[in-house]
């Protein structure tokens, strides 16, 4: 069933350590003895979940841990992850509230994520979103993990087979009531809201409050899921909205939209809008780059070609589009107030201008 290559792959990993064994299912930490990456290994005694796996392997997000390896075994397959470095949401509930500032960031993350499952070809529905199954890192990005319960959405079923998920945040549909789809993961998320907010479980109405953060939170826990959000992105813009209100009444204009477009995170109508942009913008490059180069008629004129290409197209457009995430990695564009996010924009274009002009004063001394 394996190939020569996967055949080597496994080979070369190492286990550290057992982070679960039982029912079937084997979860360890194992780093490759060739080059010292870490990895998660899921070992599954069963082919249940391969589509669902197969599947991510194709989606790289923020939120999500990378999936690397997805290899069939003859009773089941393997799964290689990325090891995310953090602690469980879980670990953190330890029966007190979160700040809603740190519950708001944690939610709207997973609004994301889930934004960007629930639009795929066709739908993935996670149907375990709970904090055991959520990871902070150090630097507060949220990982959501654990997709054993996760199903594609087909339209054409009735009612689904197992019951999945976990007791005190599964959706009433879980229990075999209904088919479960995107609003499952709405009620489950609410679940965790519910839990972030409160300190406790959610259980029979729990509590009530009339704040704008409580409504929103009640709708997603609705038994009749008719009666909860239609889908994540109306969620995630009645939370900015709430949120945002929060904040500027706390005196902090902190905001959850991002100043420049994303299209990790993008849902699909904005990522058709974005894939436009971004293939303009290419366009420009190469035609720049064609033209300032074919014009070069020495050295000197090179470096002020290649000076120009760098810190006036080509720096700019990976911080644009966001190639590989580098926003997330720069201080200076991480989500803060639209006046900060604007000032660390004109900061970055003072220091490209700086550096680009370093490059066209070296240049002057050629020929």
């Amino acid at each position: 069933m394996h190939t020569l290559t996967e055949d080597y792959l496994l080979s070369t990993l190492k286990e550290t350590n057992t982070i679960s064994d039982k029912n079937g299912y084997r979860i360890s930490v194992v780093k490759d003895v060739v080059d010292d990456t870490v990895y998660i290994k899921k070992q599954f005694k069963t082919a249940a979940g391969l589509n669902t796996h197969r599947a991510l392997l194709k989606i790289d997000h923020v939120n999500l841990p990378k999936t690397f390896h997805v290899i069939e075994t003859e009773d089941g397959f393997i799964v290689l992850e990325e090891y995310v470095h953090g602690a469980t949401l879980k670990t953190a509930l330890t029966g007190n509230p979160l700040p809603t500032e740190k519950m708001a960031e944690i939610s709207l993350q997973l609004c994301n994520v889930l934004e960007l499952l629930h639009n795929e070809t066709p739908p993935l529905i996670h149907r375990d979103v709970n904090p055991s199954n959520i990871i902070v890192t150090a630097d507060g990005i949220v990982k959501l993990i654990d997709f054993n319960a996760a199903k594609e959405y087909k339209p054409d079923t009735i009612e689904d087979t197992t019951t999945l998920g976990t007791k005190a945040y599964a959706a009433p549909e879980q229990y075999g009531y209904a088919k479960t789809d995107a609003r499952t993961d709405i009620y489950c998320l609410g679940a965790t809201m519910y839990h972030m907010l409160t300190g406790k479980l959610y259980v029979n109405g729990g509590e009530t409050s009339n704040s704008k953060l409580y409504m929103i939170v009640n709708k997603c826990l609705q038994i009749d899921p008719n009666n909860r959000y239609s889908d994540i992105l109306s969620l995630k813009m009645d939370l900015e909205v709430v949120l945002f209100g929060y904040y500027k009444s706390n005196g902090n204009k902190k905001r959850q939209l991002s100043f420049f477009p994303d299209f990790h995170s993008a849902s699909s109508n904005k990522k058709i809008l974005l894939t436009v942009l971004y293939t303009v913008l290419s366009i420009i490059v190469l035609v720049f780059t064609f033209v300032a180069i074919g014009d070069a008629q020495n050295m000197r004129d090179m470096i002020e070609s290649w000076t120009l290409l760098v810190f006036i197209f080509f720096i700019p457009y990976l911080l644009i589009c966001n190639v590989y995430g580098i926003r997330s990695k720069l201080p200076l564009f991480k989500e803060g107030s639209i006046m900060g996010t604007i000032i660390g924009t004109i900061i970055m274009a003072v220091l490209l201008i700086v550096f680009g002009s370093v490059g066209f004063f070296f240049a002057s001394f050629l020929s």
